[in-house]
C-alpha cells in the first residue's frame, strides 16, 4: 500500500466557545498564515520520511487557489512562514534518512476537538527530529521542530556517533514568538530564516532551540 497526502494546509476556523480558556481566540488560531503552519507541515514531512516508500507524495497547497505560502494584498507580495519552511526543507531531498535517538521533555494535550475526532495526546516529545545524510555524503542535515508551548528554550546536545564534523555547522532558524505569530503587510519579514554558525567539537555540538521554531543544521562531515 502507498499513501498520498494532498492539500496539507491548516484551514482552522474559530466557532463558538473553545473551552480551553482565554488562550484560544480568533486572533490566536493556528492558521496557514502563522508559524504553526510551518511546524505542522515540517512534522508531517518528518513522519513521511520515516515511512519510507510507503509515502508516495505530499502536496501542501495549489499555488493558484490557495497561494502556496505566498500572500498578495493591494499589489504587495510577501511570504508566509511556510514559504520559507519549504525552501529550508528542500535540502533534505535526495538524501538518506538516518536513525535518531532523542531524549527530551514531553508534554500532554488536554482537550479534544471536533466532537472527539481529535483526541487528547500523551507524552509528546517537545522536539521532533530528522537526520538526513546528503546525497554526496559530505553534509549531515538535522531538521528540528520545537513544538511545545510549555517547555521553553531547549539546550540540545547532539552526538553524531560514528560521524565526525569537519568544521563549523550552519544553523538556520525560522521562529515565531507565539504559535499564532505571522508575517503581515506592516511586517512582511517578521518571520524569516535567521542564520548563525556553531562550532562542532569532533562528534558533538550544542544547539539552542527556541519555542515555535524550525531549525535546519548543516554539518560538514570529515
Amino acid at each position: 500500500p502507498r499513501l498520498a497526502i494532498t492539500e496539507l494546509q491548516l484551514f482552522a476556523h474559530y466557532q463558538g466557545t473553545a473551552g480551553i480558556g482565554a488562550e484560544l481566540s480568533p486572533a490566536t488560531m493556528p492558521t496557514n498564515q502563522t508559524i504553526s503552519e510551518a511546524l505542522y507541515v515540517a512534522t508531517i514531512i518528518h513522519e513521511s520520511i520515516r515511512m519510507g516508500r510507503a509515502m508516495e507524495l505530499i502536496t501542501h497547497s495549489a499555488t493558484v487557489n490557495h497561494g502556496g505560502g505566498i500572500r498578495k494584498l493591494r499589489e504587495r507580495v510577501w511570504g508566509n512562514p511556510i514559504h520559507y519552511a519549504h525552501k529550508m526543507l528542500r535540502d533534505l531531498a535526495e538524501g538518506t534518512a538516518l536513525g535518531v535517538q532523542l531524549k527530551s521533555d514531553a508534554f500532554d494535550t488536554n482537550q479534544s476537538f471536533a466532537d472527539g475526532y481529535m483526541s487528547p495526546l500523551r507524552n509528546i516529545s517537545s522536539i521532533d527530529p530528522m537526520a538526513v545524510l546528503a546525497e554526496d555524503g559530505k553534509t549531515l542535515w538535522l531538521s528540528l521542530v520545537h513544538r511545545s508551548a510549555t517547555t521553553g528554550p531547549v539546550a540540545l546536545a547532539v552526538d553524531l556517533g560514528a560521524l565526525a564534523a569537519a568544521g563549523e555547522a550552519t544553523v538556520t532558524t525560522l521562529a515565531g514568538e507565539e504559535w499564532w505569530d505571522a508575517n503581515t503587510p506592516a511586517e512582511p519579514e517578521r518571520i524569516v530564516p535567521q542564520t548563525s554558525v556553531v562550532q562542532a567539537k569532533g562528534s558533538t555540538l550544542e544547539l539552542n532551540l527556541v519555542p515555535f521554531s524550525l531549525t535546519l543544521v548543516a554539518i560538514p562531515l570529515g
